[in-house]
């Protein structure tokens, strides 16, 4: 079998005999595909619809794994905030006084990273370092 039939297909129909198997073999692919072009503008005319193919279809099947890989897709991936590294140098802060803008400057300025304080402000707000400690005071 040749290179380029083996693109088309890796294993010859069943139904072929030997001798027809040889001549596909030896036909160049560009004159394989303009044969199944033929074939496939043949079978509709203008205004038909193709025939439906004979293959089995499962519905109920097919729409439980869709259903399951839309569920795979739909769940959320828990990633390590890049504020957990710096945790303890942003509870200092905030306990010294410092606001979520004055946070999000020291981030930007001395860690680079650039994050705004909604982002800061529930990440701080959800420690327990921080739930101890009175918020009446901190800005």
């Amino acid at each position: 079998m040749s290179v380029a039939l083996w693109f088309l297909n890796p294993t010859p129909p069943p139904q072929l005999c030997h001798d027809q198997r040889k001549i596909i073999a030896s036909t160049p692919r560009c004159v394989l595909l303009a044969k199944r072009s033929q074939r496939h503008s043949e079978a509709t005319l203008p205004g038909e619809h193709a025939p439906m193919t004979t293959h089995h279809f499962n519905a109920t099947d097919t729409l439980e794994i869709l259903r399951k890989r839309k569920k795979i897709q739909q769940r959320k991936i828990y990633t390590q905030s890049r504020l957990t590294k710096l945790r303890t140098d942003l509870v200092k802060l905030r306990q010294a006084g410092a606001s979520y803008r004055e946070l999000v400057l020291w981030l930007r300025q001395d860690k680079r990273i650039k994050i705004t304080h909604t982002t800061v402000m529930p990440y701080l707000e959800k420690l327990p370092e921080l739930k101890e400690c009175n918020h009446a005071k901190l800005p």
